[in-house]
């Protein structure tokens, strides 16, 4: 099996037809530049429950086809016990005729579980969807999973908090990330000069970016 470097790296070289959220002559709206290098990524924190595989809902809350469709030519990962869900596990996907990886680490020992969408880097990105596409998705899987705490990052991932609540932790976090998806409390607790650069309806969450 392919690290997940490899795999990574492999999705990136894809060839991928452009969604159609953008015209062919101007390409996808988009109305900021994320300094991402690497891979652009969303990640949230999600409270584990009992009840259906946080990874088969967040795939599900992505959309049904042909908004989202496995890709055969690349190979999941998974790292466990060899029973019971994995601790971490990655399903490669085409969201939008973009390549993408929905990624699961759920740790034995760890209260919460970090799910984190990843995508080809900015400027590939940004040729293939739109905007709007890429905080509706962050938007459908935050409601889905019942998230109070993400990051928007270059492959870096949200992480495991611990008993701060999400609020305290909101300033922390921007510092070290390229934006956080927080709660309204949370938006209130930043420095007065950080506001929402997005919306996101559904889940009732921000998008701050740094």
């Amino acid at each position: 099996m392919w690290s997940q470097e490899a795999a990574l790296a492999a999705a990136y070289d894809r060839v991928v037809v452009p969604a159609v959220s953008g015209s062919a002559d101007q390409g996808p709206h988009w109305s900021c530049c994320l300094p991402t290098a690497g891979e652009t990524t969303i990640s949230l924190s999600v409270v584990r429950t009992a009840g259906p595989w946080i990874g088969a809902r967040a795939r599900a809350s992505l959309g049904a086809p042909p908004r989202v469709t496995a890709d055969p030519g690349r190979e999941r990962y998974a790292i466990g016990s060899g029973s019971g869900t994995p601790q971490l596990h990655g399903e490669p996907l085409i969201w939008l005729g973009c390549p993408a990886w929905l990624e699961v680490c759920a740790p034995a020992h760890e209260e919460r579980a970090e799910v984190t969408l990843r995508l080809p880097p900015w400027q590939e990105l940004s040729r293939l969807v739109a905007e709007a596409d890429l905080w509706d998705a962050a938007d459908l899987l935050a409601l889905e999973l019942s998230s109070d705490l993400g990051v928007v990052d270059d492959g870096a991932t949200v992480g495991f908090p611990g008993a701060e609540d999400p609020p305290g932790q909101a300033g922390r976090l921007l510092q070290g990330h390229l934006g956080i998806i927080v709660t309204s409390a949370a938006v209130r607790a930043l420095d007065t000069s950080r506001t929402p650069y997005w919306e996101l309806p559904r889940s009732g969450l921000h998008l701050v970016l740094r």
